[in-house]
């Protein structure tokens, strides 16, 4: 997650897993995998796309394009 982004969006995945549980629709098991390969996949592209240096210059320029 973007950095400054990090103090909604975090609780906000804490909140909706509360409510997949809270509402019977998945087993608590369910939720803590799903965060758990949420975070393994995001840590990890995170790392393998950020870490290569010819990703890495793509990636900026594409952030720098933003408005």
């Amino acid at each position: 997650l973007y950095p400054m982004t990090g103090w909604i969006t975090w609780p906000l995945v804490g909140l909706i897993g509360f409510s997949r549980v809270y509402l019977g629709t998945h087993y608590v098991s369910d939720v803590l995998v799903g965060w758990t390969l949420g975070v393994g996949v995001g840590t990890g592209l995170g790392f393998l796309f950020l870490r290569s240096a010819p990703w890495r210059r793509q990636v900026m320029v594409w952030w720098n394009r933003l408005p």
